[in-house]
């Protein structure tokens, strides 16, 4: 028997593993599922009852007040009356070592919820979020050790406990009208996940494919654009920012992107196993399980990257960076190497070739910073 397996962000291949529940039966898998995860649900918030169509999840961490660019082009969307969308802004650090940097997106997110004025360029953001009709911000603070994979958890889970608070509320006598409820709230209710460096590009998109997901058989991921990058040696951050973008857009050839914003049903992502907290890339791997064959809704996003260890994005570009100063750990080369499998199998319709990508890890490892340029401004121009 084969194993079901997904790419996660380096391009390795991931075990799914077994789902946590096999049973159609809604209301009971529920007691199950809350039972397993208890020690996730977060108090005070499992107890709201009124329900969003979108619940939209803003990890913040370390952020500074660098995650209001995200916040201000969440509540510039078109929205419109027909969704509801409740923001919450998560705040969170390691267990003991909370910074500076938290310090101040816990100030600026208490202010966001409380609806008191934000001073210089974000000061028109509090009017955008106190006259909005449908769309609101929680914040949840915690100090944690499983890090942004827990934070996903922590978030699904007590949806999920608001989801059987909700239907229990009803106080209905037949169980097949608990079924018809939690059925319902299950299928319309949307899982929304953007991190606080993800910018959306416009005001339409979000809503739009939002929309389209509730209707459909398909799931959102971000088409996301890196604007800026920063790392210790400044003259290489033009050619990491292109390279960083031709990797997505390898990412995006393949189909095996799944950045953020991610975003699909709670009926897709309930029987799902729990996210791996300790597992790099595991809140990719986690979201991927639920995806299959669905087409893809792209919603075009910004981000700048700045340097950092945690296993991310940036953490590649790092080891980038730091592989091309010194010519040490080649290792930092395998999210190309491992485009080549997928790339050895002809498939039509496909922007790149596996000839292009082998080029690509040759000029890489020769490390001339300046054929590596051109030939990744190219590869970007293609058919364009």
């Amino acid at each position: 028997m084969s194993e079901e397996y997904v790419i996660d962000c380096s391009g390795r291949k991931v075990p799914v593993g077994d789902k946590l529940f096999s049973a159609k039966c809604w209301v009971g898998n529920s007691k199950d599922y809350l039972e397993a995860n208890q020690a996730f649900i977060i108090d005070g918030l499992n107890e709201e009852i009124g329900i969003p169509n979108i619940a939209l999840l803003v990890p913040v961490y370390k952020a500074g007040d660098s995650f209001l660019p995200t916040v201000d082009s969440i509540f510039s969307q078109n929205w419109g009356d027909g969704l509801s969308v409740e923001v919450l802004l998560y705040v969170n650090c390691p267990v003991g070592h909370c910074d500076g940097a938290t310090s101040e997106s816990l100030s600026i997110a208490k202010k966001l919820e409380s609806g008191e004025k934000l001073k210089g360029k974000f000061s028109k953001l509090t009017e955008k979020i106190n006259s909005s009709q449908n769309v609101c911000i929680r914040l949840v603070y915690e100090e944690l050790e499983g890090g942004l994979p827990e934070v996903y958890q922590r978030s699904f889970s007590t949806l999920i406990a608001r989801i059987v608070g909700s239907v229990n509320s009803h106080n209905l006598p037949e169980k097949e009208q608990k079924v018809a409820i939690f059925e319902s709230l299950m299928s319309s209710t949307i899982f929304c996940i953007i991190d606080d460096d993800q910018v959306l590009k416009d005001k339409d998109s979000l809503p739009k494919m939002l929309s389209a997901l509730s209707e459909g058989d398909s799931v959102l991921v971000g088409q996301v654009e890196v604007t800026d990058v920063s790392v210790s040696d400044s003259k290489l951050n033009g050619l990491l920012k292109d390279l960083m973008n031709l990797f997505f857009q390898f990412k995006y050839d393949i189909g095996t992107i799944v950045l953020t914003p991610r975003a699909l049903t709670l009926k897709e992502l309930f029987h799902l196993p729990n996210v791996k907290i300790g597992t790099d890339y595991s809140d990719q791997i986690w979201f991927s399980g639920g995806i299959g064959q669905k087409e893809r809704l792209m919603v075009p996003v910004t981000t700048t990257i700045v340097e950092e260890d945690y296993p991310s994005n940036a953490a590649m570009m790092a080891a980038l960076a730091d592989y091309f100063a010194k010519g040490e750990n080649r290792e930092a080369l395998a999210i190309f190497d491992n485009l080549r499998t997928p790339y050895s199998n002809d498939v039509e319709g496909r922007k790149y070739e596996l000839s292009e990508v082998d080029t690509l890890i040759n000029l890489l490892e020769n490390r001339n910073h300046e054929e590596i340029i051109d030939a990744v401004k190219a590869l970007l121009n293609k058919n364009c």
